[in-house]
């Protein structure tokens, strides 16, 4: 997916995975998001669901599946790798990309 936001590109096929939490989306309410950053060194996730889920959209007479990208500063990027369905893997990997201090 491609969506262009404040006069920048933000490209799921080009820029890095970071850290997808992978859920399907077999049931009404499902959502799944994964973390991106790019080439130039941008944030952002790629968030996708089911009817109910937080990214649908309103076809007609009835929502559907939905996704969108939404870019993320590096504080938003922590906070949600605090709250996400994630393996360690992912977070340790954000950690390093950002810098983050051992405890």
């Amino acid at each position: 997916m491609k969506k262009i936001l404040d006069g920048k590109v933000y490209n799921t096929e080009t820029a890095e995975l970071i850290a997808d939490e992978g859920k399907s989306l077999n049931s009404f309410y499902s959502t799944s998001e994964a973390l991106y950053k790019t080439k130039n060194g941008a944030w952002f996730k790629h968030g996708e669901s089911s009817a109910g889920g937080k990214y649908s959209h309103w076809c007609g007479n009835s929502c559907g599946y939905g996704e969108d990208i939404i870019a993320m500063e590096p504080d938003e990027v922590i906070a949600w790798a605090e709250d996400a369905d994630i393996e360690d893997e992912g977070k340790s990997r954000i950690a390093e990309l950002l810098e983050l201090p051992e405890a």
